[in-house]
């Protein structure tokens, strides 16, 4: 089920961007956008109107003396299936029980605070928070945020053809996160997570290396050239904005600045030297143009020029997009269920819903690192060192995990449990346990 949850996620990472391509056809500019935020509520006016149809769980039905309901929303999701609805009503009666004798143990003592001070249960928490932590610093949702960017610094300088692409490689993921439903009981979750670990770091190390090619392969500037049609003398002109921009080498250097973009002639222009190119500040309020020189809004020659502050030529176009699709595809098969599965089955009853919660929180604020660091990053250690951060802090994952992570596979809770307990931990739990049944049976 959680492995299904992974997969819904990442079918909606392909209908937003399939339904993003379809609109960018009707003015994007003016048009286009406005269609893609309004059609964002349609599935929420459809899940709202849901909500009014849901029932209470039975667990909370039963919890308020209305066992009748229970039953009745056990039949609706049940058909009927009298054996399975005895059973589910039976399982719920247990677990109420169990934890009302863990209250009476414990008085209304913090959760949290009783987590922390269990030790087995401290210890599989903090897996639990380091599996969701490297989920996020693997860096799967750098890449499924910015896939656009990333695409458009591999050389395609079409919107339309960018976002299609996008909606190809969220479609690789969603069909990579079916193929773990067996593959998580046959080979196990440990097996999973450190395999597709070694997988997201070879494959993270390729995307880096791509990213030199695609530098190395990237058009020269040529310093000679960087004062041609600026008016150096006019008091409108921001001199420290041009020497950071005349400071790049190449085309890649420049597009990588938020401030800067590459102008170079058209191909088409034939009549002009083709040899010519410029790295010049972006004129914010139309990013189609430059601040300055001939790529300029208004310039008379402008159209001989073309003027991109996000793609430059290469023969490497394709390597990132092969390599997107590998890293994806490697990554669903352990690091994209597992944390999910880890987390809802090793943490005993009591403890389940505040350790889920606590480790939902920390993928959450990971994920918000790394969406709002990357294009940072890349500025100050290149898009190709990003990746290869990246792929280091996997591997460091990589080692904590082989070292510190369980097979639980096939475990029931009471075994998972015991998984991270020490021999005093364990020899006094079989004492309770022995102390209960003698107890139980001499009543």
């Amino acid at each position: 089920m959680v492995t299904i949850y992974q997969f819904m996620v990442a079918f909606g990472f392909t209908v937003a961007n399939a339904v993003a391509a379809w609109f960018a056809h009707y003015d994007p500019v003016n048009i286009g956008w406005r269609l893609m935020f309004a059609f964002a509520a349609v599935p929420a006016l459809i899940q709202l109107i849901g909500f009014l149809f849901l029932p209470e769980t039975p667990r909370y039905l039963i919890n308020h003396g209305h066992e009748k309901e229970a039953q009745e929303v056990l039949h609706r999701l049940y058909d009927d299936d009298k054996e399975w609805i005895a059973y589910e009503m039976g399982e719920v009666a247990r677990e109420m029980r169990r934890e009302a004798i863990l209250r009476q143990e414990n008085g209304d003592e913090f959760v949290l605070r009783r987590v922390l001070r269990t030790a087995h249960v401290r210890k599989a928490l903090a897996l639990g928070c380091a599996l969701q932590m490297f989920q996020q610093l693997a860096g799967i949702n750098t890449i499924l945020y910015y896939t656009s960017s990333i695409i458009r610094s591999a050389g395609v300088h079409d919107k339309i053809t960018t976002i299609w692409i996008s909606c190809g490689i969220s479609t690789v993921q969603a069909v990579g996160t079916i193929l773990p439903l067996n593959l998580i009981e046959r080979l196990g979750r440990r097996t999973l997570v450190l395999s597709s670990l070694i997988g997201v770091v070879i494959t993270l190390c390729m995307m880096g290396g791509a990213f030199i090619l695609i530098n190395y392969d990237s058009t020269k500037i040529n310093p000679a050239q960087a004062y041609i049609g600026i008016d150096m003398n006019s008091t409108s002109t921001n001199k420290e904005l041009l020497d950071l921009c005349f400071g790049f080498r190449n085309c890649d250097d420049c597009v990588t600045s938020e401030h800067c973009g590459y102008c170079s002639l058209r191909e088409e222009s034939s009549s002009l030297p083709t040899t010519f190119g410029q790295c010049l500040p972006v004129n914010s309020e139309n990013t189609q143009h430059s601040l300055y020189g001939y790529c300029k809004d208004g310039m008379n020659n402008a159209t001989a020029y073309l003027f991109t502050d996000t793609s430059c030529k290469t023969r490497f176009t394709v390597l990132p997009i092969v390599i997107m699709i590998l890293y994806i595809s490697v990554y669903s098969l352990g690091m994209g269920p597992i944390p999910w599965v880890f987390n809802a089955e090793v943490y005993p009853i009591w403890a389940r819903g505040t350790c889920v919660a606590l480790s939902t929180f920390t993928n959450w604020t990971f994920n918000l690192l790394m969406s709002l660091t990357y294009l940072s990053l890349s500025q100050a250690i290149t898009k190709h060192g990003a990746f290869f951060l990246y792929a280091g802090i996997s591997f460091f994952g990589f080692i904590i995990f082989y070292f510190s992570a369980p097979e639980t596979r096939g475990r029931r809770i009471e075994e998972i449990e015991r998984l991270f307990m020490n021999e005093k931990e364990i020899t006094s739990e079989r004492n309770q346990r022995h102390e209960k049944t003698v107890s139980g049976s001499v009543i």
